[in-house]
């Protein structure tokens, strides 16, 4: 029995002796500081803007300056396309001509339409591009002064800008006629 007293004695101070020493042992560790991410909503602007004014004198033969000029103008930097359609009255080609400006690709064209597009990455967001080349419209020379009295609706040139993400993931394009589609199909 002494035994027994003498063994269990040995194993609790030993337990006791165990329990005191690793209470006193110190553990090195180590933490960083959370990181959080969030994730904001992106958005896309257009601006379109044009400095000479909406009523001309038609006098054939004359260049009349005009100056339209689209921008993506996108506050988040998202790469897009710039759509620029031009629409012109039945009439016009009979009294007017014009040219586009460099740098853009016809989309879409009918009779009284042009879509034009470019592509606008970040470094370019803000730039403006001119849409007609040289600024000009050109009265036709061949005009006469019967047609000009009897010209009935005024001709019109119209523009209206567009712009659509360039992007459908990380490193696929939407062509411009996938682009244009989408800027012109309400979504839900």
């Amino acid at each position: 029995m002494k035994k027994k007293i003498l063994l269990a004695s040995i194993i609790a101070l030993s337990l006791a002796l165990l329990v005191a020493v690793g209470s006193t042992i110190a553990w090195l560790y180590a933490s960083t500081q959370d990181i959080t991410n969030t994730f904001l909503p992106s958005d896309i602007a257009v601006d379109l803007q044009e400095t000479k004014g909406n009523e001309f004198q038609m006098i054939p033969g004359m260049t009349i300056n005009k100056d339209p000029k689209a921008a993506v103008i996108s506050p988040t930097n998202v790469d897009a396309y710039l759509f620029v359609i031009i629409t012109k009255s039945a009439n016009f080609d009979t009294y007017m001509s014009y040219a586009l400006a460099d740098g853009w690709t016809p989309v879409e064209t009918t009779a009284t339409t042009v879509v034009i597009c470019r592509e606008i990455t970040n470094a370019e967001i803000g730039t403006y591009y001119p849409i007609l080349k040289d600024d000009t419209v050109i009265v036709s020379p061949n005009v006469t002064k019967e047609q000009m009295k009897a010209v009935g609706t005024n001709p019109t040139l119209t523009f209206k800008a567009y712009a659509v993400q360039l992007y459908k993931d990380n490193t696929t394009k939407f062509t411009p006629a996938e682009a244009w589609a989408s800027a012109t199909t309400p979504t839900t």
